[in-house]
């Protein structure tokens, strides 16, 4: 819901959250897309850190609700389900750190997308004590990988 006030309006977002936004006449924002989208991690109060989903081994979903930015670690090997709550354009970016102690396989579910016009090979070995910073996009009906980089 938003209420505009001359040049500003108040956007509430779940759950609850309150944010006060210069507004632009001109400018039409889609009802799918949350406020961090739109200023891409920044608030009114400044820079949002990314959100931490732990630990993970095997079988690992994400949720884009958590934020467009997110990290991880890996424990063993790894793979990848489609995150949950993508809506038609949304990114996921995310920092996979492997911390097993020795180099650990990366897998991605079949449903998510592989381009096969690029240099990705499955699955991925992740070097021990390496970062990997991985983008998804969801197309509306399935995630897409963007890119995987690695071994910073």
């Amino acid at each position: 819901m938003s209420k505009n006030f001359s040049s500003f309006t108040t956007v509430t977002s779940p759950p609850s959250s309150t944010y006060l936004v210069g507004y632009n006449p001109s400018t039409v924002i889609e009802t799918k897309q949350t406020i961090s989208d739109v200023f891409n991690n920044v608030s009114i109060t400044g820079y949002n850190s990314p959100y931490n989903a732990g630990s993970v081994a095997g079988a690992f979903t994400l949720n884009r609700s958590n934020g467009s930015f997110q990290t991880l670690t890996a424990t063993a090997t790894l793979s990848a389900n489609p995150p949950t709550n993508g809506f038609t354009g949304s990114t996921l970016r995310f920092w996979l750190t492997n911390g097993s102690g020795g180099d650990t396989t990366f897998h991605m579910a079949s449903s998510i997308l592989i381009p096969t016009d690029s240099g990705f090979t499955w699955p991925k070995t992740i070097t021990s004590g390496k970062l990997y910073n991985v983008a998804l996009q969801y197309n509306g009906s399935a995630w897409m990988l963007n890119s995987l980089v690695g071994g910073y």
